[in-house]
């Protein structure tokens, strides 16, 4: 529980730094450290057909020729060499040369050109911008040329970490290593249409998608580009360029409560949207954590839930079971309002649950229904920053743009880790109190943090679980600064939840919430979800709030058969309590 706690206030306050610009220092030749055969990118290279050796040996430190540059192009490009047929000539030296069709091909498809004199010089190492240019056209640029390749390979995120650049920049002599380095940035790298080169390659049938698994980002688990979780899938429709924070567990928390009142098929997208297999178990941990989370002591963490019924908009009650079960593994408070009073009742709760971060969260009385799910945190730093150290520097926005804003700032032993796709701090929140009339310390068993991310694509949060559970993060000696910020959030997130899967819950026509509301049926109309976080020196607060609103419909039905008496019929008239006909009759025709 400890580590599903630490967690889950992960996803809660985390806040995606990944545009933050450093500028790039260039290395040296001898900085460079040669590629070993059982690092990640060769393995993952080896693992999907792309990197081959001879005599046992992938031979990573041996200098690469020209024509085999194209050879190693042609095992990643999204066409098959044989599908281009026999071309014609095109080079005077390239006649008997194990790389003829390859390197012929690949000049009638403008990957590569000649150097002069009717020659391609196959032989002849390749440089870092030869081989970049050749990656450059197999992406699909036309505009690339060895003067502004380096500046347009950073356009298509083509170069992935400092190794690669540097070896282009500098336009150096390119080993097989720094040729693996350069070929794994492909499968991410963005096509001038705006795909990743790798989706292109499913889609052609040069891979499967599943060949992937285990092999991109095996520094720190399977990519959740490959198999999303439900955090990532939220994450990848917030907006871009835009503070953001949202928090799952409250998200996922309020249309649990919501899928306790629902059946059919609306119950199975509600819990395969949200990734939770069984309902009873996620009620049971529901409340082992909210109770968990009442005593954990040295932070303030609370989670309320409540349920709101506007008797104005409808005859219906909630059912007996259904408040029941809220109020035993939800702690949900339910209650009955109007039109006059329900919008000030709910705002009132939210203000209060959140101690006036979100202070609303409707302003009309328009629903029949309300689910709410508050969340609020407060955690001091184990360590804190020193308010004297608080200084103001330039942080620069995902559009390159600079701001001078205040940081944060010091020097301390902070766990830490880095490799060529995600870079990770850990700020552990105080988990002990002081009392200063015992002059004594009182610790808690819990283990909280907030982490610090910075990806070389989107957020993973998979990519951050892994590293976390696999203690990647090590103490390391640092002068470390992050800004002092405060987001606040808002959004709809209807169609959030819908692009995850969830779309009868919201149709008039197909919701079962029949087992929320006795003698009638609800859908959800929309859901809302606030978020805010002030993170200063002395550490960070945050609250947020889920609300789903729902109408009333009629009780659900089968799909009615059409049945029309439009032929003569007899009719009759009968006293079923004494077994008696009263009357019968015969409609025929129309006078």
């Amino acid at each position: 529980m400890k580590k599903f706690i630490s967690l889950l206030v992960l996803a809660m306050v985390v806040l995606s730094v990944a545009g933050c610009g450093v500028s790039a220092t260039y290395l040296e030749r001898e900085e460079i450290p040669v590629m070993l055969e059982e690092d990640a990118t060769a393995q993952g290279l080896v693992k999907l057909g792309i990197l081959k050796g001879t005599g046992g040996s992938l031979e990573l430190e041996r200098n690469t020729t020209r024509a085999e540059a194209v050879a190693l192009i042609f095992r990643i490009h999204y066409e098959n060499v044989c599908a281009i047929g026999m071309p014609s000539p095109e080079f005077l030296d390239l006649d008997g040369h194990w790389a003829y069709k390859e390197v012929t091909a690949a000049k009638k498809m403008g990957i590569v050109e000649g150097v002069g004199n009717g020659k391609f010089e196959p032989d002849r190492v390749v440089s870092g911008k030869e081989f970049a240019k050749m990656l450059m056209s197999t992406l699909g640029y036309t505009d690339v040329t060895i003067d502004n390749v380096y500046d347009r390979a950073i356009e298509a995120e083509l170069l992935m970490n400092n190794y690669a650049k540097s070896v282009v920049a500098g336009n150096m002599t390119l080993l097989r290593g720094d040729a693996a380095r350069l070929l794994w940035g492909m499968f991410l790298a963005r096509t001038p249409e705006g795909s990743m080169y790798k989706e292109r390659l499913v889609h052609s049938g040069k891979f499967k998608e599943g060949d992937f698994n285990g092999t991109l980002y095996v520094g720190c688990g399977t990519p959740a580009a490959i198999n999303p979780n439900f955090v990532d899938k939220i994450n990848a429709q917030m907006p871009d360029a835009k503070n953001y924070m949202f928090s799952p567990l409250s998200i996922q928390m309020a249309f649990m409560m919501a899928a306790n009142g629902a059946t059919g098929e609306t119950l199975n997208e509600i819990l395969k949207a949200l990734e939770i297999s069984n309902k009873n178990e996620y009620n049971e941990m529901a409340k082992v954590l909210i109770s968990e989370y009442k005593n954990s002591g040295a932070v303030e963490l609370n989670i309320a839930n409540a349920i709101w019924l506007n008797e104005d908009n409808t005859d219906f009650v909630f059912d007996k079971d259904y408040t029941d079960i809220l109020n035993q593994y939800f702690e949900a408070k339910v209650s009955i309002s109007d039109n006059k009073k329900i919008v000030n009742d709910v705002n009132d709760w939210v203000n209060d649950k959140t101690k006036g971060k979100i202070p609303t969260i409707i302003d009309d009385p328009d629903f029949t229904a309300i689910l709410l799910n508050a969340i609020y945190f407060k955690g001091a730093w184990a360590d804190e920053f020193s308010e004297h150290a608080t200084l103001p520097n330039d942080f620069t926005d995902k559009n390159g743009k600079k701001h001078s804003i205040d940081f944060m700032t010091k020097t301390d032993s902070i766990n830490y880790f880095k490799d060529e796709f995600i870079e990770v701090v850990e700020l552990p929140y105080r988990n002990y109190t002081y009392n200063e009339k015992c002059d004594e310390f009182k610790r808690y068993d819990t283990d909280i943090s907030m982490y610090l991310v910075r990806n070389r694509f989107e957020y993973q949060d998979e990519m951050l679980t892994k590293c976390i559970e696999d203690n990647k993060l090590t103490s390391t000696y640092m002068n470390f600064s992050m800004p002092k910020f405060c987001v606040e959030y808002s959004a709809g997130i209807s169609d959030i939840m819908k692009n995850l899967g969830i779309n009868t819950a919201f149709d008039k026509k197909y919701a079962d919430f029949t087992k929320m509301v006795t003698g009638g049926n609800m859908y959800i109309t929309d859901a809302i979800h606030k978020t805010y976080i002030s993170v200063d020196e002395k550490g960070t607060e945050a609250a947020a709030v889920t609300a789903i609103t729902m109408d009333a419909t009629s009780a659900m039905r089968p799909e009615p058969v059409k049945i029309s008496y439009d032929t003569p019929f007899t009719f009759v008239i009968r006293d079923n309590k004494n077994g008696i006909t009263l009357f019968v009759g015969e409609f025929a025709y129309v006078e």
